[in-house]
């Protein structure tokens, strides 16, 4: 059976688009999340940023801090990158998966370009059936 350029193109270009998708919900783990948050930090996307953090138990009247929070956040994480000469690699070192399954505690460590290293924990939790970082 052949297939056509255009039918082969239109497949690419659909897988592409279901892939572009996923990758900005919440992730499919714990893992993908807080690499996907470092990812944004480092390029300083602050809307990309939120994509990855627990909002959902926040009033609506504590939005506007919480957002303010975050690009704080963002802003110092990408100074630290930048002095570090940038973002070499995220780790899982370690994770700990919640009985119930709806929340995690991860052991992360960053590598900076000049070979530098540090190491944080973050938690995250389920959330619209993706995951996400607590604040």
């Amino acid at each position: 059976m052949q297939y056509s350029r255009r039918k082969c193109l239109t497949w690419v270009l659909a897988s592409g688009l279901a892939v572009g998708l996923s990758a900005c919900s919440g992730g499919g783990s714990p893992e993908s999340v807080v690499k996907k948050f470092y990812d944004a930090v480092a390029a300083g996307d602050v809307d990309k940023a939120v994509e990855c953090i627990a909002l959902e138990s926040v009033a609506a009247n504590e939005m506007m801090m919480a957002k303010a929070k975050i690009q704080m956040v963002v802003a110092t994480g990408q100074a630290k990158i930048d002095a570090n000469s940038g973002l070499s690699k995220v780790e899982i070192l370690k994770q700990d998966l919640s009985e119930d399954g709806n929340s995690a505690s991860l052991q992360v460590q960053v590598t900076f370009k000049n070979d530098k290293k540090d190491v944080s924990r973050v938690k995250a939790v389920k959330e619209k059936g993706g995951w996400k970082i607590k604040l």
